[in-house]
């Protein structure tokens, strides 16, 4: 968080001549103690970088003004409530596909490179390329970088696409697949076979579907 303050008035910091450095204090939203952390910063300039913070939490701040001896001053008063950031997923890798049937396809992928601990679970993506209107649509969640996407038409031209999601915050979408074309189907095993007529020189049969 980047926080900037005015400087103090001569009436609310007598020592005003001697100011010498502040002191920022901070606080969670989210600690049951509301325990006050501090950080002194010398010198006079009125801003600084808070690091450290812990990503998609509120937080309040307050400034003193410090003598060179650091006895500081009252308290500033208390910032308005700032969220820090959601830390987002990055990119996981290009699908690819690892078997393919006639209504399915086995797809696995690589993680993020970036921020990989903060991914909860995976988004798979799928449209058909052999549709009028080609639209993407949401197939199922993934906890890991492998599924198996069920359901699909026989003889038709996929696209997938994985997407790396947190508890709070969707990641970006991965590269586009190659595209997968599922089988022509393979017939059934036909029943079996039974003589309706035989003749010295022929045989007639007859079986189920």
């Amino acid at each position: 968080v980047e926080l900037h303050w005015s400087e103090p008035s001569k009436g609310l910091f007598k020592s005003y001549d001697k100011l010498k450095c502040y002191k920022v204090l901070y606080r969670s939203l989210h600690d049951s103690h509301g325990t006050w952390e501090s950080r002194v910063l010398e010198g006079t300039r009125t801003n600084t970088a808070i690091h450290g913070l812990s990503p998609a939490t509120e937080y309040i701040f307050k400034v003193q003004a410090g003598s060179s001896d650091h006895h500081f001053g009252k308290d500033s008063k208390e910032s308005d409530v700032i969220m820090t950031n959601h830390i987002i997923p990055g990119c996981p890798g290009k699908p690819r596909s690892m078997k393919i049937g006639d209504t399915y396809v086995q797809l696995q992928w690589t993680k993020p490179v970036e921020n990989v601990e903060h991914v909860e679970y995976y988004v798979v993506f799928y449209c058909s390329l052999d549709e009028r209107t080609r639209k993407w649509k949401i197939y199922d969640n993934s906890a890991s970088e492998e599924i198996t996407v069920t359901g699909l038409t026989p003889d038709t031209r996929y696209s997938f696409k994985v997407q790396a999601n947190s508890k709070s915050v969707s990641g970006k979408e991965s590269v586009t697949s190659d595209v997968i074309q599922t089988l022509v189907p393979i017939p059934g095993k036909p029943g079996q076979p039974e003589a309706v007529s035989v003749t010295h020189n022929s045989v007639t049969l007859k079986w189920a579907k």
